[in-house]
């Protein structure tokens, strides 16, 4: 059984109320129609009882509604992909073959069966215990990325439209997993950096919107970042993410203590283009293309 809630204590949007922001506020900050108890006061729009949802935070949406708020969430995150409300509902709403192959291939490897039957959640208790990692460690390395960046485990949004509640943690572990993913790859957060990231995800996972993120956002980018995307960061991204170990199938959180190096090379991770430091990429990007990417970074 998922646990009761994905993500205790987080606001929830109801889908009405998820649909009216998207459809009214595409280019806009997210809406604030919310209420902190999720699915919990009352019955759905789709006629369904909470009693018999399938986990605490489940959303269920008529065809109708599904059609309207995939449409509306993918307008709205091509003109802002800032709003990690709309690009993280597209994700659900488009993703579910893709998470079905994540899962087969999850039950099909010894460890992605061990991480399916545990379900773990990375929390901010574990980023704690990260922070006591030894220097050099790669849990030392992901909490002295999120540190920098002042980011929560917690902060990641809860998955609310997919019925499955195996399919829906699934959808869940690659939402939390993917600072791992960026720490692992050694890819900053500015906007060429999260499209690179976003790219390799792609490749691992196949999920429309990761590719629909790469596309949709390139002409946010200065000609000679674009040049840049297409001609060096897709290629490697390419072969970074065909060559490197199933992303789905690593229990991250048993690693902390291993060594950043010894693990990048235990499951074959080719990190990012040396030339591409921060201190670089601060010079070319701008402040809005850097705070940009650090929102894509949470979608």
């Amino acid at each position: 059984m998922l646990r009761k809630s994905l993500a205790t204590g987080r606001r929830q949007l109801h889908p009405a109320q998820t649909l009216s922001c998207s459809l009214n506020q595409l280019s806009a900050q997210p809406c604030s129609h919310v209420h902190s108890s999720g699915v919990n006061q009352a019955e759905d729009t789709a006629g369904v009882a909470t009693s018999s949802l399938p986990y605490e935070t489940f959303q269920p949406l008529s065809t109708v509604q599904r059609a309207a708020l995939t449409f509306s969430s993918a307008v709205g995150a091509l003109i802002n992909p800032a709003r990690a409300d709309l690009v993280g509902t597209l994700g659900e709403l488009t993703g579910q073959t893709a998470f079905q192959r994540m899962r087969t291939t999850m039950q099909a490897d010894a460890v992605g069966q061990h991480i399916l039957s545990l379900r773990p959640l990375m929390t901010d208790a574990e980023l704690q215990q990260a922070h006591s990692m030894p220097e050099g460690s790669f849990g030392k390395a992901y909490a002295d990325f999120m540190g920098i960046r002042s980011f929560r485990a917690d902060d990641r949004p809860p998955v609310r439209f997919i019925a499955d509640p195996e399919l829906a943690y699934v959808a869940l572990r690659a939402r939390q997993v993917h600072d791992f993913w960026h720490v692992l790859f050694d890819c900053p957060t500015t906007v060429l950096g999260e499209l690179a990231i976003k790219a390799v995800e792609f490749v691992q996972t196949g999920l429309p919107m990761t590719g629909l993120a790469v596309a949709g956002a390139q002409w946010r980018l200065k000609p000679d970042q674009r040049q840049r995307l297409i001609a060096d960061l897709l290629p490697w991204a390419l072969r970074a993410g065909t060559r490197c170990h199933d992303l789905m199938c690593i229990h991250y959180e048993e690693h902390f203590s291993d060594d950043l190096e010894a693990l990048r090379r235990k499951f074959r991770i080719q990190t990012a283009p040396s030339a591409w430091k921060p201190t670089v990429m601060l010079k070319q990007g701008t402040l809005r293309q850097i705070q940009l990417g650090l929102r894509l970074l949470h979608a």
